[in-house]
């Protein structure tokens, strides 16, 4: 609708009066129509709409100073622990040759890094390159509002947890890969102040742990178990037995039959011989029935008759009733010579051999695994 151009005479109707006293500011160029309201038709009063409305939206606004070096504005935040720090205007200073990002921390500070921590305010983000900005600075104040947790709302991955990914990239939201990697202090306080002195390497700088090849073993003592502490690194992806953990075998044995020479020089015996006696046959028992105290004579035998008394028993004797030898003792005169053997078996080679086994490798130590990525919470 083109507007409306009274001239003198023209009729002026009610309608055309109404709008031009409640004119609408829409850029319309008709009756009761007119320019947007800018900026500079506003009241700069502090306690008015302008002053107000500014006053919010440069909280924490990012501008460029000189060189690496920005300007941000001072404001509020509430933290995750439920305190509000007020922070003031300041400059921060960025790498050159970067990409980096401005933002509140998780401490309430203002900090930098390449990438933006999950907990954080982000204020801004900035490429430089050349000792300067290259670009305009981008601001994120409205792009992604209020990372700073709220006390009521309890964070379910705590910094320092970590997890099995199995994108070939990082998730977004503050992780990092378990790979070893050494990282400043100041990008990551949080991370550091719960992976403690332990995985810190010179001053002011930190390693995330390395999952690289590994399985994770519970830290700590127990009965029957072997004492571990956090970031201690042990075992082997291969062995080589020794012989104490060697299982008792056995071994082929391959041995030709043999023989042994005798050589054998001959020898003899002495016999020991203690002597004996020959009885006769010779009364026992005189005539009148009394042992008899002497033997005179011998008697006949089987046809042989020998001269002396001849009454009372008989019977073969070596002594009388008075205990008198009858007959002398005597020796056979039978002597054996003392002599060693004299053998000696000669010697003679066995031919045995025993047989080797094994190759002496190393064996595979691993438990049947399934390979990912690790990551690690900032």
């Amino acid at each position: 609708m083109t507007r409306t151009v009274y001239q003198n005479g023209d009729v002026l109707t009610a309608e055309a009066v109404n709008a031009i006293g409640f004119p609408i500011p829409d850029g319309e160029d008709f009756i009761g129509r007119g320019p947007k309201v800018i900026d500079d038709y506003l009241d700069d009063a502090p306690t008015q709409i302008k002053s107000r409305f500014y006053g919010f939206y440069d909280r924490l606004r990012v501008s460029h100073n000189a060189g690496l070096t920005l300007n941000y504005i001072g404001g509020s935040v509430l933290l995750s622990t439920g305190v509000v720090v007020a922070i003031t205007a300041g400059t921060i200073t960025v790498p050159n040759n970067a990409t980096s990002y401005i933002f509140v921390n998780s401490a309430g500070a203002i900090a930098t890094a390449p990438t933006l921590p999950n907990e954080s305010f982000p204020m801004a983000v900035v490429t430089t390159a050349g000792g300067t900005l290259s670009g305009s600075v981008v601001d994120l104040r409205d792009k992604l509002i209020d990372r700073v947790q709220p006390s009521t709302v309890p964070s379910s991955i705590q910094t320092g947890m970590g997890m099995e990914w199995w994108g070939s990239t990082l998730p977004s939201g503050g992780w990092l890969w378990q790979d070893g990697t050494e990282y400043d202090i100041a990008t990551y306080p949080a991370l550091d102040a719960v992976l403690g002195p332990t995985f810190r390497t010179t001053a002011g700088k930190f390693r995330v742990p390395d999952r690289r090849g590994r399985v994770g073993v519970g830290a700590g003592t127990g009965t029957g178990l072997t004492a571990r502490t956090v970031g201690q690194t042990l075992g082997a992806e291969t062995h080589q037995l020794n012989t104490t953990e060697m299982p008792t075998h056995g071994h082929g044995v391959s041995g030709d039959s043999h023989t042994h020479g005798i050589t054998d020089n001959g020898h003899g015996h002495t016999p020991v011989d203690p002597g004996h006696l020959h009885s006769i046959y010779a009364n026992t028992i005189d005539g009148d029935f009394n042992a008899r105290g002497e033997t005179d004579a011998f008697l006949s035998k089987n046809g042989v008759g020998i001269t002396g008394e001849d009454t009372g028993a008989k019977g073969y004797i070596t002594a009388n009733a008075s205990g008198n030898q009858l007959v002398g003792t005597s020796t056979t005169g039978i002597t054996i010579a003392t002599a060693r053997t004299n053998i000696a078996i000669n010697a003679a080679s066995t031919g045995i051999t025993i047989s080797s086994q094994g190759g002496g490798a190393a064996h595979n130590n691993m438990q049947p695994s399934i390979v990912c990525n690790y990551v690690i919470k900032t």
